[in-house]
């Protein structure tokens, strides 16, 4: 039993540590770089009601892109994001808005 112990440490031991995401970009450049243009690429695919299924992907695609790249705003390392109240700030930002595209479109969506 001893001899199995020691095996499970030395592979804990020896386990490379785990790696956590790192940002690369200041918040400032992230809303910049990424999530200004997506939202701006958003907004004309939602200025009318999609037509048909193939604008609601479109619609769909966009907003998803839009929305995993809010994500990103969990990992910042700013003093700002070390407050308690930054992962509700973050997660505010997800939201949907008033008036969703598949309320726009009378539930064409999937």
């Amino acid at each position: 039993m001893a001899q199995i112990f020691d095996i499970l440490v030395a592979i804990v031991l020896l386990a490379e540590p785990v790696r956590q995401p790192v940002q690369v970009v200041d918040t400032g450049e992230l809303m910049d770089i990424f999530l200004k243009p997506a939202y701006a690429e958003l907004q004309p695919a939602m200025a009318k009601p999609p037509a048909d299924r193939k604008e609601w992907a479109t619609i769909y695609q966009k907003a998803v892109r839009l929305a995993e790249l809010d994500n990103l705003l969990f990992f910042r390392t700013h003093e700002d994001a070390r407050k308690p109240d930054w992962g509700g700030t973050a997660a505010r930002a997800r939201r949907r808005p008033p008036m969703s595209p598949r309320r726009r479109c009378g539930g064409c969506g999937p």
